[in-house]
């Protein structure tokens, strides 16, 4: 069997292009991009197992990522989500793996175990050489371990028994070891998906004065000419608290039109929670604020505007 290390997690994987930007398609950290470059960095800085895994959870939630040498460093300072965010993220996971209400999600022991036992010794040089099992067992159970960001065989048992199980009653597990998505976890992720008959758009800005009339005469005026409605949060009545009334705005739209101006931290976050509810994002910026955009956007395509002044 031809396996490879994964420069990022170390874990087993396939490489598809060698040349130019090498194109990685690994079970933990999904698919992406890698050039010479941060390639070299990655093999000559001792990174611990722990970081690399929490490097790998986040740009398998990103889909696609571009690794550059200068993101590295941040990339680094990533941390776990909190444990409720680990655990829906999980469970949306499971459903996009087990697609049909009814799946069995065979949780073998012994394939886990062994998989934690690989995972122990990622940091020897020839650990790759020693693996036993098919390929296909790693792209099985590693994409689970991504989604929770989970780094032990304890933690593992907590969110799938405990949490996700025993708390919140969105799986059932039944005899050897089965697991099976509930009704009411199947609800739960279908409430929290994007609403695709919805007609609304979420707009994400800076209400500053400063930007007012680009957003009357350029984003409200497009999303109304190509037939949807435009929604702002300071331009809706609610009576609920602001940042319950974002998200349910959130949940409820077709589309998120982000514009990262003035760098407002709000922004970042109904990006973000869009993003991780599977809303599609389009990302915006002035062109003399770009540069300020945060590490965590620079590999999206993001439209550069020009003056604001129409």
């Amino acid at each position: 069997m031809n396996y490879y290390a994964c420069p990022i997690c170390r874990s087993p994987c396939r490489t598809i292009s060698p040349e130019g930007f090498q194109k990685v398609d690994c079970p933990r950290c999904g698919t992406y991009k890698i050039g010479h470059t941060p390639l070299a960095l990655l093999e000559a800085q001792d990174i611990p197992k722990e970081i690399r895994w929490n490097i790998s959870s986040y740009i398998h939630s990103l889909k696609e990522y571009t690794l550059k040498a200068e993101t590295i460093e941040d990339l680094k300072e990533v941390h776990p989500p909190r444990v409720s965010e680990r655990a829906e993220s999980l469970l949306h996971h499971l459903t996009r793996q087990y697609p049909v209400p009814g799946t069995k999600i065979k949780i073998h022991p012994g394939n886990m175990i062994y998989i934690f036992e690989v995972l122990s010794k990622q940091e020897e040089p020839e650990y790759i050489e020693s693996l036993k099992v098919p390929l296909e067992i790693f792209y099985e159970y590693l994409p689970i371990l991504s989604a929770g960001w989970i780094t032990s065989l304890k933690e593992l048992i907590f969110f799938l028994t405990e949490y996700l199980t025993s708390d919140l009653g969105y799986l059932e597990k039944r005899e050897n070891n089965e697991y099976f998505i509930s009704a009411r976890g199947w609800d739960y992720v279908q409430n929290t998906q994007k609403a695709n008959d919805s007609n609304s758009i979420f707009v994400a800005m800076s209400f500053s004065s400063d930007l007012e009339d680009f957003y009357l005469n350029l984003v409200e005026k497009g999303i109304k000419k190509a037939g949807y409605d435009p929604i702002r949060v300071d331009r809706t009545e609610h009576v609920n608290r602001i940042d319950d009334e974002i998200i349910a705005l959130i949940k409820r739209s077709k589309m998120v039109v982000a514009d990262f101006t003035e760098q407002k931290n709000g922004v970042y976050f109904e990006a973000g929670f869009g993003l991780g509810l599977g809303i599609p994002i389009i990302w915006m910026c002035r062109h003399d604020d770009l540069k300020r955009v945060h590490f965590d956007t620079r590999q999206y395509n993001t439209i550069e505007l020009g003056s604001r002044r129409l």
